[in-house]
């Protein structure tokens, strides 16, 4: 059997630290869209990062971790509640806030800065009673 020749490594592998040269070229010129998040007709009123929970199934349930905002509309003065999730931002409560029983801001057993309260939430397809919660990060 022929003995087959030692493969030397300073030879056989690339320098690190060389750079990579290319001929990048564009294939599509995108061109800059704006975004409209149906929040532009509104003013912010109050943003903090907090928790939330719906209650489902006899048992809170982790809804996702975002930024809750409290936006007026410039034309109306409604309050509206809205929270988006961290990354996705896909939007986890979205609903005006309204006259009892609606809304009514109830402190949470066992955890002083959890508060819970019931809406008509908007924040899927169709809207629906939900009893929500949110836990923010200090107990001010």
């Amino acid at each position: 059997m022929a003995e087959q020749p030692k493969e030397d490594p300073k030879t056989d592998l690339a320098d690190p630290e060389e750079e990579a040269k290319g001929n990048w070229t564009k294939l599509v010129d995108l061109p800059e869209v704006p975004v409209v998040t149906g929040e532009e007709e509104e003013d912010l009123i109050f943003k903090m990062k907090t928790r939330m929970y719906r209650f489902r199934d006899g048992q809170w349930k982790e809804r996702g971790v975002g930024s809750l905002k409290l936006l007026r509309d410039k034309k109306s003065r409604q309050i509206r509640l809205l929270m988006r999730q961290d990354k996705t931002l896909k939007v986890i409560a979205n609903h005006y806030l309204s006259d009892k029983p609606y809304c009514e801001l109830l402190p949470m057993a066992g955890s002083d800065k959890a508060v819970m309260w019931i809406a008509n939430d908007y924040s899927e397809e169709q809207g629906t009673n939900e009893k929500l919660a949110v836990k923010f990060t200090t107990a001010e």
